[in-house]
Parts: structure tokens; sequence; C-alpha cells
């Protein structure tokens, strides 16, 4: 069991080595846009960010 737990903590410690957080200010007009489409499906502005966030293309 403490094997187990050892495990978890440490995949979950590697998970937040890749991880970003940060903190987005947004002006009015692109901040009801992200509200309304996180309204639109039921979520918080958040998640709708991160979901953006993970289709950026960089140099294509």
């Amino acid at each position: 069991m403490l094997f187990a737990t050892w495990a978890a903590f440490e995949a979950r410690r590697r998970e937040e080595a890749d991880e970003l957080r940060a903190e987005l200010w947004l002006s009015a007009a692109p901040g009801r846009l992200v509200r309304a489409a996180a309204d639109r499906g039921g979520l918080m502005p958040a998640p709708v960010l991160a979901q953006l966030a993970e289709r950026v293309v960089v140099g294509e």
C-alpha cells in the first residue's frame, strides 16, 4: 500500500512539472465572448480558456 501511494505521488509530481499556471486578464469584449461560450457549455471560463490553449498551434 505504501508503495502505491508513493508511486501515485511521484506520478502527480511529474504531471505538475509539465503544467503551467497563469493569471490572464482579458479586455471587456474578449472576456464577454469567453463567458458567453462558457455559459453555453455549462462551464466556468477557466476550463474554456484551458481548452482553447490546448488547441493553439505555433509556427506552422
